[in-house]
């Protein structure tokens, strides 16, 4: 047993040492192509006091301290700024039955400058106080044209009056809004929504919004944010109607939201 012990590692040891043997290399492959940094994806939230941050603000003046700012504007009374408490819409047989709503987003204060924006929509909750007739209701939301004068819009705009002692044409007249040139005739979205889905309901509503327009809205100085406006389609009805979203004095839940993708180089 031990002469065949001592016969056999010495020859494993021969045999482990010629397969170990370096032999020649050989020829080097191609090269693969130079990696490079692709763009990242990103989803932002903004709502007042919540996202991106507990402060992201609502309503302020200069505009560019403004986060998340809702109005309405009264046709019944056109010379008064409305309450806040809600942004309302409302059509009937008549102008004076006609309410539409406003509102606006910095998303300079969460988006990087030289990002690219994906997609971007608008998310608003109905009141339970919304007690429509029987039937479908579409609701569309048009892009609001700077005035003459570039004048925005804000807290004490009225039907007639955009800024204080002067109308919507520009003018120091008493001149109502109007689609054109106010803001545009074909809205950029339209929901169908029902009687049934929003009487006595808090129902999320969604309208896509074209990423052109939302990238507008990076500009830090916010020239050129003129906001949206929501309104029945058409505005007129056989019966007056209204429906009244939350603004920023709901909860966390019902406040209006803008959802924004976007990528950065």
């Amino acid at each position: 047993m031990n002469y065949f012990k001592g016969f056999l590692i010495p020859g494993l040891l021969v045999l482990i040492g010629f397969g170990c043997a370096k032999q020649q290399a050989g020829p080097t492959g191609p090269q693969g192509p130079q990696g490079g940094g692709a763009p990242y994806d990103y989803s932002v939230v903004f709502e007042t006091g919540l996202y991106p941050d507990s402060s992201y603000p609502g309503p302020g003046n200069p505009l560019s301290t403004s986060g998340c700012y809702p109005h309405w504007l009264d046709a019944a009374n056109p010379n008064t700024a409305p309450p806040t408490g809600e942004i309302r819409i409302a059509a009937g047989t008549t102008v004076s039955n006609t309410a539409l709503g406003l509102i606006r987003f910095n998303l300079s204060y969460g988006i990087p400058v030289n990002a690219t924006i994906t997609a971007c929509s608008l998310q608003l909750t109905t009141k339970t106080s919304v007690s429509l007739p029987v039937g479908t209701y579409s609701v569309g939301v048009h892009q609001i044209v700077a005035p003459p004068g570039n004048a925005q819009w804000y807290s004490g705009s009225t039907w007639n009056n955009v800024a204080v002692g002067g109308g919507w044409d520009g003018s120091t007249n008493p001149v109502s809004i109007s689609a054109p040139p106010d803001y545009g005739v074909t809205p950029l979205d339209s929901v169908t929504l029902t009687s049934t889905q929003l009487n006595g309901n808090q129902t999320l509503v969604g309208w896509n919004i074209p990423v052109a327009l939302a990238q507008v809205w990076l500009d830090p100085a916010q020239n050129g944010n003129y906001g949206l406006l929501l309104s029945f389609e058409p505005q007129s009805a056989a019966a007056p109607s209204t429906i009244s979203f939350w603004d920023n004095t709901g909860n966390n839940q019902q406040k209006p939201k803008m959802v924004v993708e976007y990528t950065v180089p």
